[in-house]
Formats: C-alpha cells, structure tokens, sequence
C-alpha cells in the first residue's frame, strides 16, 4: 500500500503541475484542445483529479493499519507522534487545497476575492513538493525538480499576464455609446498593430486610467462584435460584475490593454448548409461580427434567433444594433420566456420547422445552451453539428 499512495501523491503533484500550464492562454495548446473553454475544462478537471488523488494518498497510507488496529493506528500512521515538517507540510498542502477546491466549485463568490482564494494554489503545491521531497530517491527529487520549474515559469508567465506585460496590443476607447441601460458599446483604437480577429472569437481587455476616469485594471473576456474603420475593434459589454459595471462610466481616450484572440466558436461554419443561430441576450454579440464579415455573400438560409426574458432592457437594446437591412438569407426571430426552455422552445420549433441538416451555434447562458442542445438533437440535429463555447473560465 506505501507504493500505492506514493504513486498518488506524485500523480497529484504532476497533475496540479500541469494545471498552472493549462491556466497560460497558450495558443497552440488552445487550439489543440478545440478553443479555450475547453482548455480550461482541462485545467479545473487536472486541479480536481489533483485534490482527489492528495486525498486518496493519506487514505491508502493508512489503510492496512486500519485493518489491523482500527481507527487508531491508522490515525498513528498518517500523523505520527513528533511528526516532523515533511509531514506537516502535507497536512498543510491538503487542507490549502480543499479550501481553494470549496471556494471555486461551492461558493459564489464575486471575481476579486475568488482570484484572491485561486492564489492559495501556489504555497499549496510548494507545502506538497516539500512534503515528497525527503521520501524520495534521487529519481523522484529529480522529476520533483523538474516539477518545481515548471510550475515557477508558468505562475510567473501568469502573473505577468495578468499585468499585461506580456501578448498585450495597446489600444484606447476612440468611441463610447449606451444604447439601453447597463450596457455599453464601445469602439477600441489601436496604437500599434491591431488585433486580427475571425467572427465569434473573443479578447480579454483590462481598461486602464484615462481622462477623468480610472479603470479597474483587471482582464476580462469580451466577444468582438465588429470591426469599425481604421482596425478599430467593436465591443458590447453588459453589466454583470463590479468591473462591468464600472466600465459603463468609460469615456474616451481611457487605455486599454487587449490579449488575444480566443475562441473557435464559428471557426467550423460552412456557408453553403442552413444555420441556426441562437443567442441569449447579449449573446447575440458574436452574430453581429458574422454578420458584418461572413454572411452577405452566402446562399444557405441563416435563422438568427434572438431569446430574452421580459423586461430584460439590456438585451432587448442589442437588437437595434442589428443591420438595418439583414443580408438576403438571415431571418431574424425573436422569442421572448421568463427563462421556461419549453416556453421557448415551442414558438421556436413553430417557425422553423425542420431542424435536420442544420448546424446550429448557440450563445448566451449555459442552462438555456444545455437545454437548447438537448432539444436540438431530439429534433434530428447532429450533436457535431451543434456549436457553443462557455465563457465561466474560472
């Protein structure tokens, strides 16, 4: 059993190591894992496998003195009298882990301080290499070693990402608009080379100070909804969080730093086949940068199906921001539920009629995304036909 738990505190190590890689943004290991929400998925699925394997490693520590001696001897095996710091550190490096690992996945807490729990994870994994450390032989400290630089590049690589000293463009608000309350479009200018971006795929933007204004500094993501004159790049940005709500405020020549682009979302369109496309209030965003680009000269028909709740003013203002004139094949529908998938799903259903052989892109919250799909498939549609990206990348 000692190498059994051996094994799992190493597994645990090496996949909590390849998590902070995971977290980088890196763009070929983005497109390797098919855009960045599933790269992320990647990284929580290591970090949890991680917690689940540190935890398993005292149990099997301890179990063949449990089936002799009960709870007591197992209790001695795992915290001996006098342990020393090599076995604290563990005790410690578990317990920081389950801490984070309560506060990503159970409590709701807003972006700052969930950042701020999020940094326990590096004194976490330095405790769990110190607790490996004197137990192993010259191969383990080795790959332990290995495992330290790792995680040092990327936890730096990180932190100064997040500071925007690395991949970012510079650019400045050139143009700021409210068509409905709490939300905001807006125009970047670039002041170097501009981002080149496809339709559906998104930047992070931390906004700086400006004239009269200072910004929160903090990188969010934001899906570009067009590209105006001069390579300057188009934003629509609700209020949902302290930041976004700040940055209803913005006002002209505040800076910008912009990373990016991400994403995949309409990367595997194919004009010549009938499109659906549903978006779920501000969700239409990546839809307008389709249909700026993309759409006017295709033949196969586009449903372009807008779903908001009654009342919602901030969704209900992304519509004017529509073309004037749709392109030829783009029929816009609208459909209006206080959130009843069944109520939306009918009216829906009702006006397009045959969903087979369509591919459908979905956009907006993940609870209307999840259950759009699963419609969507009981109605003939191919689930690889069936396109969305989450944007929960914490």
């Amino acid at each position: 059993m000692h190498t059994i738990a051996s094994t799992l505190g190493i597994a645990a190590l090496a996949l909590w190591c390849a998590s902070f890689v995971l977290m980088l943004r890196l763009r070929r290991l983005e497109r390797a894992a098919g855009g960045l929400d599933r790269l992320y998925w990647w990284h929580h699925a290591c970090g949890a496998l991680a917690y689940l394997l540190a935890l398993a490693h005292p149990l099997a520590l301890s179990a063949r003195a449990f089936a002799g001696g009960g709870w007591p001897a197992a209790a001695a095996t795992i915290t001996p009298p006098g342990a020393g710091a090599a076995v604290q550190a563990g005790w410690l490096a578990l317990a920081l882990l389950m801490a984070m690992m309560v506060a990503t996945f159970l409590l709701p807490l807003a972006y700052t301080r969930w950042r701020a729990v999020h940094a326990v994870t590096a004194p976490a994994f330095a405790a769990g290499v110190a607790h490996a450390w004197p137990f192993g032989g010259r191969a383990l400290q080795l790959a332990l070693a290995v495992m330290i630089v790792v995680a040092v590049v990327a936890l730096a690589y990180r932190y100064a990402l997040g500071r925007g000293w690395v991949r970012g463009h510079p650019y400045r608000v050139s143009r700021v608009a409210h068509p409905g309350p709490g939300l905001l479009d807006l125009d970047l200018e670039p002041c170097g080379a501009p981002v080149r971006w496809q339709p559906g795929q998104f930047v992070f933007v931390a906004f700086h100070d400006g004239p009269g204004w200072q910004g929160c500094g903090e990188y969010h993501p934001y899906t570009v909804a067009g590209q105006a004159a001069d390579d300057r790049m188009r934003l629509l940005i609700r209020s949902l969080g302290d930041c976004t709500r700040h940055l209803q405020t913005v006002r002209v020549g505040v800076a910008a730093m912009v990373q990016g682009p991400y994403g995949a979302f309409l990367a595997q369109r194919d004009p010549q086949r009938p499109q659906l496309w549903v978006a779920g209030g501000i969700g239409i965003t990546p839809f307008l940068a389709a249909l700026e680009r993309e759409v006017a000269g295709g033949a196969a028909p586009v449903d372009l199906v807008h779903v908001h709740r009654p009342g919602d003013l901030p969704a209900r203002a992304c519509l004017p921001l529509l073309p004037a004139a749709l392109p030829g094949p783009v029929r816009l529908l609208q459909v209006e539920t206080a959130g009843d998938v069944d109520e939306a799903w009918a009216p829906l259903a009702a006006q397009i009629g045959e969903f087979a052989g369509r591919q459908a892109f979905l956009c907006g919250p993940p609870p209307l995304v999840d259950a759009l799909r699963r419609r969507l498939v009981a109605a003939g549609v191919a689930p690889r036909d069936i396109h969305s990206e989450r944007f929960d990348f914490r």
